[in-house]
Formats: structure tokens, sequence, C-alpha cells
């Protein structure tokens, strides 16, 4: 989220463009919170973060195929849409998970903080990033990570479930 605007100022593009980028990501960010919390409960948390996974690979994907303006745009959006499942099913897992009740808002809260610390070190070493090695490289990257991701979610939910996926 925080380089796509460098990278698309870098191509020549202007502020207007940029300004439509982010607030159709913005609006995919926070305007989809229901429909994840929907998804939680009809397909479980597993599946939805699964899901989130799934859309945030094909976001990697997308960027690594093309860098053109408005496949930027369109993959903005689905990276704001990814991050709202993924946030709001890693926050259900994470209360979920809490053993007594009476500390599940002091682990959503240091969720919470943990996620913006990243968040804020992501964003910094974004640019740098960008400037050292470029746009396709971070994507390269990006879809290596995605990938071990989805196939540590394959490998916990077989674990758990050995019969589901047969």
């Amino acid at each position: 989220m925080s380089i796509t605007p460098i990278h698309i100022f870098q191509q020549g593009h202007d502020v207007a463009l940029v300004s439509g980028m982010m607030t159709a990501h913005l609006f995919a960010m926070f305007a989809s919170s229901p429909f994840s919390g929907w998804l939680c409960n009809r397909v479980g948390i597993s599946a939805t973060i699964m899901a989130g996974l799934v859309l945030m690979l094909s976001v990697t994907g997308l960027n690594v195929l093309s860098s053109s303006a408005y496949v930027s745009c369109l993959s903005l959006f689905m990276l704001g849409l990814a991050w709202n499942i993924l946030f709001v099913s890693g926050a259900t897992l994470l209360v979920k998970a809490v053993p007594y009740p009476d500390y599940s808002p002091s682990a959503q809260g240091l969720g919470e903080f943990v996620t913006a610390s990243c968040t804020a070190i992501s964003c910094f070493i974004g640019g740098a990033a960008l400037n050292d090695i470029g746009w396709k490289w971070i994507n390269y990257g990006a879809v290596g990570m995605m990938i071990l991701f989805v196939a540590t979610r394959l490998w916990r939910n077989l674990e758990y479930f050995p019969g589901h996926f047969d």
C-alpha cells in the first residue's frame, strides 16, 4: 500500500490517479468488514484465512505480471479486501484462542500494536526496497512469502483435520 503510489508516480502518472487508487484501496480495507465477519461465521475462520491468503497471492501475482497503473489500481483494491479479510479473521482467531475471556481485550490490543508496528516498519523499508531492488523484485519476494503462508495454512489444516481434504 505504501509504495504503490510512489511506483505510480515513477511511471509519470498524476496525483488524481493516485488519489483514486488510494480511495479504492481504503474503501476495500474498511467497507468490507461486514462481509469478512459474515465469511468467518459462514465458512469458518480457517477457510476465511485461506481465502484472504489466496486473494493476497493473486494481488502479488498481478503485480508481477504487470506494472501498469490500471493493474496496480485493481491490485491495490484487492489488497485492501485481502487485508480486511485477513485482519478480521486473524483478530477473531486471536480472541477465540485466549483461554480466559477477561484477557481477550488485552490480547486484541497487543495484536493491534504488533500489527501497527510491523506496518510502520514495512513502510520505512518499502521505500528503500523500491529504490534499491525495484517493483518487480519486491513482488517476487511477496509471491514467495504468500506461497509459504498458503502452504503453512494448508499444512495446519491437514494436521488438525486429516480426513477433511480426502
